[in-house]
């Protein structure tokens, strides 16, 4: 099972006694959709699922079954302290049709390595064979903290069902490894006897390979907008970033900062080589020093995803101490470089 496009991890909705609100789930749904939602996942973190019954579970998930009524993918965690309980909800699941289950670690008794995971994950995703299972990692809240590598490796041959994992975690370069054995560490900053650097050195890293130093960067990208992102196979594109050229007259600026590169990076995997492939648009108007979210800028120090072909930037800082509330939307283009773009690159 492939999953695309945004999968909504929805509240459980509840009324004033604290008794679930079964009858909101259409509207919900219905809300959803209209969104351009691709999928919904039930009963996890934000739904509360491991404070409710096990039938409270059982109800949320068959009235989303019945509203959804396979117009989009249905998800529902059957995590559980008790694999047995787990195991009665993944059945539940597969007997009303959903699309695919998903399970954290058990949290009060925990496996305390990868292998026992793997046992207790079998054990769940075998009640339900015929749906896709997903392993739920979040280590923040279950306490348990296993090598999800080492993990996928070995459910490979015991998880027939297996699809794949729900990552909550803060470890990148684990998350790079799972998802595709590789993870890249561009640019950056530091401090040399006082005074802060602007580098242009990068990395990437592997399990197998461990770290290793690629081609340095044409110029510093320090805060850009992250991570990189994918347009075609084997390129990873960087939107903007701090290059450092005004770094030393931000205080002389203040206000009157022009903001940072808008430079669009693109880098060849197989090649390790860089090329410029656009640049992000901009449009700065006559009052950007007092009202600077009525101009356009290219920000730094913000996430950056990819939804429906397109790229979003969800607000960001503009300049040094600004922040925009503002959302940048773009779609991918061809780009021809000019001649400025490629002397720059040869410097």
């Amino acid at each position: 099972m492939r999953i695309e496009g945004l999968i909504a991890a929805t509240f459980s909705t509840f009324k004033k006694d604290g008794s679930v609100d079964l009858e909101l789930i259409p509207a919900l749904v219905e809300k959803l959709i209209d969104d351009g939602i691709k999928g919904i996942f039930i009963c996890g973190t934000n739904g509360e699922g491991p404070n409710l019954t096990i039938e409270e579970r059982m109800q949320i998930a068959t009235a989303y079954a019945k509203a959804i009524s396979k117009r989009i993918v249905l998800m529902v965690h059957v995590g559980h302290s008790s694999i047995a309980e787990s195991k009665k909800l993944a059945a539940h699941a597969q007997q009303i049709d959903e699309d695919a289950i998903s399970s954290v670690s058990a949290f009060y008794f925990k496996p305390n390595s990868a292998e026992a995971m793997v046992d207790c994950m079998s054990e769940i995703a075998a009640a339900a064979p015929q749906l896709p299972f997903y392993y739920y990692h979040i280590p923040a809240l279950t306490g348990v903290d296993i090598d999800v590598v080492k993990f996928l490796s070995l459910a490979e041959q015991k998880i027939p069902s297996l699809a794949g994992l729900k990552y909550t975690a803060t470890t990148l370069h684990e998350y790079q490894a799972c998802y595709k054995d590789c993870f890249y560490l561009f640019s950056g900053g530091q401090l040399t006897d006082g005074k802060r650097e602007y580098l242009r050195d990068a990395y990437s890293f592997s399990e197998k390979e461990g770290w290793k130093k690629i081609n340095d960067l044409p110029f510093p990208v320090a805060a850009a907008p992250s991570p990189a992102f994918s347009i075609q196979k084997n390129e990873l594109i960087i939107m903007g970033g701090d290059s450092g050229k005004d770094a030393t007259q931000a205080a002389t600026f203040k206000e009157k900062h022009p903001g940072f590169s808008n430079k669009i990076l693109k880098y060849h995997l197989q090649k390790d080589e860089w090329s410029i492939a656009g640049h992000i648009f901009t449009e700065k108007k006559n009052d950007f020093i007092g009202h600077p979210n009525h101009s356009i800028w290219a920000p730094v120090t913000t996430t950056l995803v990819v939804w429906k072909d397109k790229i979003v930037i969800p607000g960001g800082e503009v300049r040094p101490g600004t922040r925009t509330p503002n959302v940048l939307v773009a779609t991918p283009a061809p780009y021809n470089p000019p001649k400025a773009d490629k002397e720059r690159l040869k410097q």
